[in-house]
């Protein structure tokens, strides 16, 4: 079967689950009766809709937190290109709603993020991660469900509101610095580490400065990977420290942006030699590392949120109905 007859066939069984679900996916209050309440939920807030099968408690929890997340990152933005840039969010409540709308994911995945023409989606499965509160050693973040979405939400976010090429060390370490933030009645605490990340600065294999700053993430290998991200979670946290390495930065990313090579032109921008980098980030990673504590008022949205019950039919419709939605689009499958 072609590419386009394979679409083809996706895009009717698309358009038969819908038809089929008709109106028992829309919410409890809409002008009807609703048939019989299923597991699902949807809420809706100011930035995002969001379905989930976890207590209503629970969800709303996990919605504020979000709208929470979404304006530290907005504050972040340059002024002048601001965009609101939610998403719609599934978190799936146990493993088989996830292998319903991620049916090829990798063992051990807690969530993932996908962005199409038709719609941007992030789930998280929160049966892959503990939550926080049940994994905290010396108040030191899990990489629950909700780090590795507002992980994924970082780069949707930096994607719709930066025109800078990053390069991809500094994307996925900005991700990972605000991924662990947590949120108090007093502010939020960003640049932390979590559980999973911080063994492998101790204890990993030390990536060269040369893959680091120029090997592509795709073919590293899975401790590469997670040795990667340790370190743009660190090079990410010094820059924070150091106002002029930031302003290295600046260079560095314009350089990028004409076709410049991350290895060559590294010390035309930062002004210092990679391995002299590479030492500084060693050194750095020896030392006490500062959380901080910035200090915010809290937004006051659980009256804006809305919750609504779908039927029964949702609980076996919604999450392969959202996995069809994610597939390629005509052109692209042509």
């Amino acid at each position: 079967m072609t590419a386009t007859g394979a679409w083809t066939r996706q895009r009717r069984v698309l358009q038969g689950l819908t038809a089929l679900a008709g109106s028992s996916l829309a919410p409890h209050g809409c002008g009807r009766a609703i048939a019989k309440p299923g597991r699902w939920l949807r809420l809706e807030s100011p930035n995002f809709i969001v379905y989930s099968s976890i207590s209503q408690h629970r969800s709303r929890k996990e919605v504020e937190a979000l709208e929470r997340f979404h304006a530290l990152l907005l504050r972040l933005a340059p002024r002048g290109s601001r965009q609101a840039a939610g998403a719609a969010v599934d978190i799936a409540g146990g493993s088989k709603d996830f292998e319903q709308i991620a049916p090829a994911a990798s063992p051990g995945i807690a969530g993932f993020y996908s962005a199409g023409l038709e719609e941007i989606r992030a789930v998280a499965d929160v049966t892959e991660a503990n939550e926080r509160q049940r994994n905290i050693d010396r108040n030191v973040p899990a990489m629950d469900a909700r780090v590795v979405l507002f992980h994924e939400y970082a780069h949707h976010c930096m994607r719709a509101n930066m025109r800078v090429a990053y390069p991809p060390w500094r994307q996925e370490g900005i991700a990972e610095f605000l991924s662990a933030v947590v949120f108090t009645d007093q502010g939020h605490t960003p640049g932390q580490f979590t559980l999973n990340r911080a063994p492998w600065l101790t204890m990993g294999d030390w990536m060269r400065i040369e893959d680091f700053l120029g090997k592509d993430l795709h073919t590293m290998s899975g401790d590469e990977k997670a040795q990667y991200y340790a370190q743009s979670w660190l090079a990410t946290h010094l820059l924070c420290t150091r106002p002029d390495r930031a302003v290295g930065l600046d260079r560095y990313c314009k350089a990028l942006q004409v076709g410049g090579d991350p290895l060559g032109c590294f010390e035309g921008g930062f002004g210092i030699s990679p391995a002299a980098f590479n030492t500084e980030l060693k050194d750095y990673k020896r030392k006490s590392i500062a959380i901080w504590k910035m200090q915010d008022a809290p937004l006051d949205i659980s009256a804006s949120i809305v919750v609504s019950s779908l039927d029964k039919a949702a609980n076996q419709i919604l999450m392969p109905l959202a996995h069809l939605r994610s597939l390629l689009s005509a052109q692209e499958a042509s």
